[in-house]
């Protein structure tokens, strides 16, 4: 299910749920997941984030996640992710604003679709937007590898997050592609 149907949190518990069965190899599937990356493209580099951040959070976390284990992948590979869902202007995504694939007023739908226009970001929910996770919660995610388009209006949350992991150090890099936007 997608949003509006299927609002926060209910993706991001999806995408826990099938990364602790594939982690703890409690599925049918007929294969070992290891190694275990975590990838995410857009929203889902928001979900894939915010799944493995949801048990390391439990003030913050569903009453669904009780008593789950922390786990993490082998890595975490988010692609053009969506890590600040705020309304609010970044230098990226004043200047993109009009970018082909994400314009800001879809941005802006996307958004409200899947938070409901919760104002989430006056309390700074990290499992809404990952970039508001606390450092020491942050430290604790596996290696990270993020991509995303140098003309992306989300081009500023990815550079944000990114150097905010590696402070903390988590081993990774960002690898920003000039000329693509998101």
């Amino acid at each position: 299910d997608q949003a509006p149907q299927a609002p926060y949190p209910a993706p991001m518990l999806c995408v826990l749920r099938a990364f602790q069965a594939l982690k703890t190899d409690d599925h049918s599937l007929g294969f070992r997941a290891a190694p275990l990356v975590l990838s995410g493209l857009s929203a889902g580099g928001n979900l894939a984030t915010a799944a493995l951040l949801a048990p390391l959070l439990p003030q913050h976390a569903p009453v669904e996640l009780d008593d789950v284990p922390p786990l993490m992948p082998d890595g975490l590979l988010l692609l053009c992710p969506v890590l600040n869902l705020c309304r609010s202007p970044s230098p990226s995504r004043v200047l993109f604003a009009s970018d082909v694939l994400l314009p800001h007023p879809l941005l802006k739908a996307f958004a409200h679709a899947y938070d409901q226009g919760k104002d989430h970001w006056v309390v700074r929910d990290p499992l809404l937007s990952p970039v508001f996770a606390s450092d020491e919660v942050l430290a604790q995610l596996p290696p990270t590898t993020i991509l995303s388009g140098g003309l992306d209006p989300l081009l500023d949350d990815s550079v944000d997050f990114n150097t905010r992991i590696r402070r903390m150090g988590v081993a990774g890099e960002i690898r920003i592609y000039r000329s693509l936007p998101h």
